[in-house]
């Protein structure tokens, strides 16, 4: 494992543990509502951009891209932004509309946005299989 690959992994447990010991902490606190994953849920039905860049981040990482399908850093990148720029643009346009007229919203729309993000990221942000050596 190499001295980056151990700094990520070192980040990313150092951060996960402090949003686990500050959750455990403000879900026994006296105030309501104010766990992260109440906050996430609440914050989504009102900003469906939320779930969406969610989804593709989520599914940029953990559905990896066949070994056939790899293409150059550039062709991705460029891939990724013409299409998903203006699947970006139409949830945030509809998140700005929303802060003027509060539009109606249903129970599993930030679901929807979640899983279609999640699809974008998988598609248009594939990451490559880690290799051996890598794991």
């Amino acid at each position: 494992m190499s001295p980056q690959r151990k700094a990520t992994a070192g980040l990313l447990v150092t951060f996960a543990s402090i949003l686990l010991v500050w959750d455990i902490y403000v879900a026994h606190n006296t105030i309501a509502d104010d766990t992260i994953s109440e906050l996430l849920r609440d914050v989504s039905y009102h900003w469906w951009s939320l779930p969406f860049i969610l989804g593709i981040v989520m599914g940029h990482l953990f559905w990896n891209q066949p070994e056939g399908d790899r293409k150059s850093v550039g062709d991705r990148a460029k891939d990724f932004w013409w299409r998903v720029f203006p699947l970006g643009a139409l949830m945030l346009t509809r998140d700005l509309v929303n802060l003027v007229w509060a539009l109606p919203t249903f129970a599993y729309v930030n679901l929807i946005a979640f899983v279609g993000g999640f699809l974008v990221g998988a598609r248009w942000w594939p990451q490559a299989e880690a290799t051996k050596e890598q794991s």
